[in-house]
């Protein structure tokens, strides 16, 4: 007994032992982890927004490769209560800080030369250096010039010739100073905290479109931009993706008209039949096949939802025409025939007849 029993409590001291240890490599990783440096080269800028948790700032530190442990960050923020103290805000992280000395600056009030800057979903590039020149942030120009040029683009990782797309709406707060390299760099972040998640939640979709279609993201945003630019109503998203999709099936030219005025020959182009026909045109979907070889605008989230799941209630795959309903409601009417369609022109826009159009199920 007394054998069984000291074998017993060294078996227990040699765990407490071994136990401690690792506590103490443990312990010592997380301390030397806060007392790391973030940058020893570089400054950055960190943007938090209202209604961020203590979990989206760890996943936006993480992204934007400030942070390596991301458990060691939750814990320190656990032990101090700092999770809930974080601000509202723009922060420039200095080259040489630390994690620890971070998280200070994270949960101090923010750079008050912070500037608000909108960006509304369905906003192309044009406008959108307007509303960066107007709010003082850049030159028009400038932001146009590094927005559309190819490398650049490639640099950040993007498909396309232009950023066209790949800049997130949203509201942003912009610290005034800030290079428009690194102003395009934060809204290109954004886009890409909502669609990478969004991509690889719905892997059977986008195998789906690509077998169906050839679509790969390039692609996809395309769509999601002609979608954002025809509609108000979000709800109506996932309709006109699938009135879109059933055109591409049957080799229906979209005649799509937001695509008429890209890129823009004066601010808020409206498309006239002059523009929708110009056989020069290399995104006019009255004039080309297919989708435009590239975005016309940013799509919101609603948007880039749809082009994962378009409807399919009834009759969803005979849905090929849509008009603007002009009766406040910012819906449309979804017809399946040209004849239906050409009486819901009629109705809604000439205001030649009323009535019903036809009989097409209208989606809610």
């Amino acid at each position: 007994m007394r054998s069984r029993l000291l074998t017993s409590l060294k078996v227990s001291l040699v765990l407490a032992v071994l136990a401690a240890v690792a506590f103490g490599i443990v312990w010592s990783d997380y301390r030397s982890f806060l007392s790391q440096v973030v940058d020893a080269k570089a400054e950055h800028i960190v943007v938090l927004s209202e209604g961020m948790s203590a979990a989206d700032v760890v996943d936006a530190l993480v992204d934007q490769g400030l942070v390596d442990s991301p458990s060691y960050l939750k814990l320190y923020l656990w032990r101090s209560q700092k999770g809930r103290q974080f601000q509202t805000g723009v922060f420039r992280i200095e080259a040489g800080k630390t994690v620890e000395e971070m998280i200070d600056i994270l949960t101090s009030r923010g750079d008050e030369r912070a500037v608000r800057l909108r960006v509304t979903p369905g906003m192309n590039l044009y406008e959108l250096a307007e509303a960066v020149d107007g709010a003082r942030l850049a030159d028009r120009d400038v932001f146009l010039a590094r927005a559309t040029d190819r490398q650049f683009a490639a640099e950040l990782g993007v498909p396309g010739a232009t950023l066209e797309g790949y800049l997130s709406p949203g509201d942003y707060s912009v610290l005034r100073g800030l290079s428009v390299d690194e102003l395009i760099a934060l809204m290109h972040r954004k886009f890409r905290e909502t669609w990478v998640p969004m991509a690889k939640t719905n892997p059977e979709a986008l195998a789906q479109l690509k077998t169906t279609y050839g679509f790969a993201d390039h692609e996809l945003i395309t769509l999601a931009s002609v979608v954002q630019k025809e509609v108000v109503e979000p709800k109506e998203a996932p309709v006109v993706a699938r009135v879109i999709l059933n055109r591409l099936s049957q080799n229906m030219k979209l005649q799509s008209d937001p695509t008429c005025v890209y890129p823009p020959l004066t601010p808020g182009e409206k498309p006239s039949p002059g523009r929708c026909r110009d056989a020069a045109s290399a995104y006019s979907t009255y004039v080309i096949a297919g989708l435009p070889p590239g975005p016309i605008g940013a799509p919101g989230e609603a948007a880039l939802r749809a082009v994962l799941s378009p409807y399919d209630g009834p009759r969803a795959s005979e849905l090929l025409y849509f008009v603007a309903k002009n009766d406040g409601s910012w819906r449309h009417y979804f017809s399946t025939t040209y004849g239906e369609h050409e009486k819901a022109v009629d109705i809604f826009l000439r205001k030649t007849k009323k009535g019903r159009p036809g009989s097409t199920p209208q989606p809610r």
